[in-house]
């Protein structure tokens, strides 16, 4: 059995390196056309039709934009979820952000995805679906980060996500309801004698939607009754409250004020964010 086994995973990676460059490509398409969250109709076309080209069932319009595909053993369970994030940051000084949008793939999750569908050709083309005794499902999941929260809102208003995020969407659904592993890769900065690193926490983090409602105000204008400056001081000391609350319940990773211009403006409606890492 243990050199069915070394077989086994030798046809695997052989699998995996005759299309080495096919799975770079992949990963430097999804890199050169980023796409932010619950926006990336473009990458889950991408995975779709990989996974499609392996003989896979592929299910689409999982949280809008999410993709999957399993590839069934000799049993339903265990089932282990691979996954890949679809989605890219904001990050408009990035060398290669998209123009309009602004964002880019500085989180590397165009190498995810890649990886991910580099794991389904390996599996699929080495032959493993028979010695499987459960199945493996690949997942293109939607909007990891935490951005255009304005946007997301207005999704929820409509009807078509009760999450802000990707994963938590598919959670509520009940899509992993019958995984029983779900795992994923993630780019980092390696030491020279690096291949991979284990571990990590798995961090999740609670967002919140905090509206300021009052008179518009500027700090370099003055009205009867109202001082612009002692408006934004306020406003600033409502934005970072949250994180001494959460203080008080576990130490946060942080707070994300709506702006440092809260120091000088403070508009009929302001939103911030706060999250805190469990």
């Amino acid at each position: 059995m243990e050199m069915e086994k070394e077989e086994l995973r030798r046809k695997i990676i052989e699998a995996i390196d005759d299309r080495a460059e096919e799975i770079i490509g992949i990963g430097q398409d999804i890199f050169a056309h980023p796409e932010l969250g619950y926006k990336e109709f473009r990458t889950s076309d991408i995975v779709a039709n990989a996974l499609q080209k392996l003989g896979l069932s592929v299910t689409r319009g999982l949280g809008i934009t999410g993709v999957a595909a399993r590839l069934k053993g000799k049993a339903g369970r265990p089932n282990v979820c691979v996954m890949g994030e679809l989605d890219a940051v904001v990050c408009p000084g990035h060398p290669h952000a998209d123009k309009i949008s602004g964002a880019a793939h500085a989180c590397g999750h165009n190498g995810q995805v890649a990886s991910m569908i580099g794991a389904a050709m390996g599996l699929v083309l080495g032959g493993a679906a028979e010695f499987l005794s459960g199945q493996v499902t690949f997942l293109g999941v939607p909007a990891e980060e935490f951005v255009e929260l304005e946007y997301r809102q207005k999704l929820r208003e409509e009807g078509k996500i009760e999450f802000f995020g990707g994963k938590q969407e598919l959670l509520a659904k009940g899509f992993f309801d019958d995984v029983d592993m779900a795992m994923m890769i993630h780019m980092g900065s390696l030491g020279e004698h690096n291949k991979v690193n284990l571990g990590g926490t798995s961090n999740g983090f609670i967002g919140k939607l905090v509206k300021y409602k009052g008179l518009e105000a500027h700090a370099g204008r003055r009205a009867a009754g109202h001082q612009r400056l002692e408006r934004g001081s306020s406003g600033t000391n409502g934005d970072t409250r949250p994180k001494g609350d959460l203080q008080r319940r576990r130490s946060p990773r942080g707070v994300h004020p709506p702006s440092q211009r809260a120091a000088t403006w403070l508009t009929s409606s302001r939103r911030m964010c706060a999250w805190k890492h469990m």
